[in-house]
């Protein structure tokens, strides 16, 4: 419950323990749950089917009580309950009851309501209950790791990088995080461009393709939330980031579409294109021959370029203002 950098390590770990695992994150990916392997369910779904649940989620307005009698009641009858995340999204009370009638069989909690909890709380001095005093990152190494990783984001945020560990949004290795960074501002650029060129109508589908010798091995996910980023900054009021990207398109009803085609070279990327499915243009020169909207371009020299808008080859330095 919850899918955001702990909860889909949880996953990750789970599934090497032969589990299969389902999750519910109204703002995860499904693509960065499919790539390890995990199901994106909803509430009801998840507390139908499962046997452990792992809590990952932040205390918000919407999780604070999510785990309350009724939902208590939804779940299997001898599941297991593991609570890392924070005390409000659990009913002590609620918790408390469905131990008693054995719907919950045990729990682990590391977070209460009330902390420390109180000595006549019902979750205390219970065989069915394991209880931790809120380690989360507590131990030396843990804390010592994360003074280093604070500053080495912040010297990143600071020289204009994209953060590897942005909550909820795509989860890329910084190790191929480097190597798609010149194609980062690229990708916000071309849909920023594309979408520029659109008449007063609207569109659907949206095609992203990706020149690479990587083939099917190439990560898009942080390229297409770029492009998606720059397309929807232009159309909607909404604040647009790498975490909300791709559920703003669906719920805006746009069909993203990718394909990769083979190129020859060494780098991750050739070159991109994005074209939107239609053919009402404020420039008619930007309609290619399927008619589609399109623009291409790619990186020279650290610099990303626009390179074709339609079917006429421009020559267009490309400048972004990188806000992830």
């Amino acid at each position: 419950m919850g899918f955001g950098k702990v909860g889909s390590e949880v996953a990750r770990r789970a599934r090497g323990l032969g589990m299969i695992c389902i999750a519910h994150d109204p703002f995860a990916s499904e693509a960065k749950a499919a790539a390890i392997g995990v199901r994106l369910v909803s509430l009801n779904d998840a507390l139908a089917q499962g046997d452990f649940f792992s809590l990952h989620m932040p205390l918000t307005s919407q999780t604070k009580g999510m785990f309350n009698d009724d939902a208590f009641s939804k779940i299997k009858k001898g599941a297991r309950i593991i609570n890392v995340a924070r005390g409000g999204v659990i009913d002590d009370a609620a918790l408390a009851r469905a131990l008693d009638a054995k719907q919950v069989a045990q729990a682990a909690l590391d977070v209460f309501n009330q902390e420390p909890p109180p000595a006549d709380s019902p979750l205390i001095n219970r065989a069915d209950v394991v209880c931790t005093p809120h380690l989360g990152a507590s131990t030396t190494e843990a804390q010592e790791g994360v003074a280093v990783e604070i500053a080495d984001a912040v010297i990143g945020a600071l020289k204009g990088e994209l953060a590897a560990t942005a909550v909820n949004a795509p989860m890329v290795p910084a190790e191929v995080l480097a190597e798609l960074q010149p194609f980062v501002a690229l990708s916000q650029g071309l849909g920023t461009a594309a979408v520029q060129l659109v008449e007063d109508s609207g569109f659907t589908d949206v095609k992203i393709t990706y020149a690479s010798p990587r083939g099917d091995d190439l990560d898009t996910r942080l390229l297409r939330a770029m492009v998606i980023k720059g397309i929807l900054e232009q159309i909607t009021n909404s604040t647009v980031n790498l975490v909300n990207a791709d559920l703003l398109a669906k719920n805006r009803g746009l069909r993203i579409l990718e394909s990769i085609v083979p190129a020859e070279g060494r780098d991750v990327l050739t070159s991109m294109s994005v074209a939107l499915g239609t053919s009402k243009s404020r420039f008619s020169a930007a309609v290619n021959s399927d008619n589609d909207i399109s623009v291409s371009g790619t990186v020279k020299g650290g610099t990303p370029y626009l390179t074709a808008v339609g079917n006429f080859a421009v020559d267009l330095a490309v400048q972004v203002c990188l806000q992830a």
